[in-house]
């Protein structure tokens, strides 16, 4: 008999494909399963079913800004209740944040699912759901590297190479150990709008600061003449005289 996994585990629907948080950045999905990890699975004596307290200041998502996690937060709190994946709730206390998921125990229990989707099924519907913005190139580039086939395409009439550049490189820096898949999702997922608007704004504000050249003021070496030294000399002794006939 194997072992028992360590950890405990959490239910993740197939239908979170066809979720809100699937058009949305690749992080957002971090941060969404990092808490549902992180909830209670149970009722305790401080925590209800599917809440915990969060101090996102100090815990570490691995591949996530702080910025991101609370773009996730305002997002989540306002999303759809019947989009198995989102809705949350929040308090802000002075030790973090009290965060609870909506409808944890049902999402969580397992006799509440139906059927399973095959794969093929599945993929249908994220080719439906990719932006309508990308041509036809960009779906099939996005189809072949899913389908383990070689990609036909790489580049688009939406996508500059300035821009893959970019999007390569935000791969890299997160980890991907294959960058054309995981460029492929974002563009799947339209999650490269922000990455490619944040990393443009960062380029362009890098570069404003390196064209300011601080020079320092130079400093005034304040030189007198032999001529004014005596001048002052001689005042400075008819000061001194001066006071002591007052004196």
């Amino acid at each position: 008999m194997e072992e028992k996994i360590k950890g405990g585990y959490i239910l993740l629907s197939r239908n979170i494909i066809e979720s809100q948080i699937w058009q949305k950045p690749p992080e957002y999905l971090k941060i969404w399963i990092y808490i549902l990890s992180r909830v209670n699975w149970k009722k305790s004596k401080n925590n209800d079913i599917g809440e915990d307290l969060f101090n996102f200041r100090q815990e570490k998502i691995p591949g996530v800004k702080l910025t991101q996690v609370y773009d996730f937060l305002r997002w989540a709190k306002i999303a759809n209740s019947r989009d198995l994946t989102t809705q949350i709730t929040t308090q802000k206390t002075t030790r973090g944040i009290r965060l609870k998921v909506t409808k944890y125990a049902y999402y969580q229990d397992v006799k509440n699912y139906q059927f399973q989707r095959t794969f093929q099924d599945s993929f249908q519907h994220i080719s439906n759901t990719i932006p309508k913005t990308l041509n036809n190139n960009t779906k099939e580039y996005i189809y072949n590297t899913h389908t383990s086939k070689k990609s036909v395409c790489e580049e688009n009439k939406n996508l500059s190479a300035e821009d893959l550049i970019i999007l390569k490189k935000y791969a890299k820096e997160n980890g991907a150990k294959k960058i054309k898949p995981y460029v492929a999702k974002l563009i799947e997922n339209g999650g490269y709008l922000n990455i490619l608007k944040e990393e443009k704004e960062k380029t362009a504000k890098d570069k404003r600061l390196k064209q300011k050249e601080v020079i320092p003021p130079s400093e005034k070496i304040d030189k007198s003449t032999p001529e004014e030294d005596k001048a002052g000399l001689k005042l400075l002794r008819e000061t001194v005289q001066n006071i002591r006939k007052r004196g």
